[in-house]
């Protein structure tokens, strides 16, 4: 399984765009170059500086601001600036289901008292927990 923090993308690898500012449309695009904040995407529409976008990338979705836009031979070379990185999203998708089936996500940790000072409120005031209410 995939464990780095910063998504990777190659260069010519295709994504999908929808611009989000106005009356959503969405795009086929080409990742031109790409960095930990941003991208430059070739589109074949111009995107307007500030509008907002959404970029799906096989198992990822990515929300970024268009901050440049300029032609680039037939098509238009668009600056992102990206915002919000959600990645593994077929996983999450499996634990929402699990969650929403009454069943303990596989992410769940419990811990009872014995196992951690904080669930213990007497071991932190160093006496006896005094009932609520």
């Amino acid at each position: 399984m995939e464990k780095r923090r910063e998504l990777r993308f190659s260069l010519g690898q295709p994504v999908t765009v929808t611009i989000l500012s106005g009356e959503p449309s969405t795009h086929a695009a080409t990742v031109k170059d790409s960095s930990g904040n941003g991208m430059a995407l070739l589109m074949p529409v111009p995107v307007a500086p500030g509008a907002a976008v959404r970029i799906d990338w096989e198992d990822s979705l990515l929300l970024g601001e268009a901050i440049h836009c300029g032609p680039q031979e037939d098509r238009f070379l668009v600056g992102v600036l990206l915002d919000s990185k959600l990645s593994q999203l077929s996983r999450l998708a499996q634990m929402l289901e699990s969650f929403a089936d009454g069943q303990e996500p596989a992410w769940s940790v419990r811990r009872g008292p014995e196992s951690s000072p904080r669930g213990d409120p007497s071991a932190r005031r160093g006496g006896t927990a005094a009932p609520l209410g």
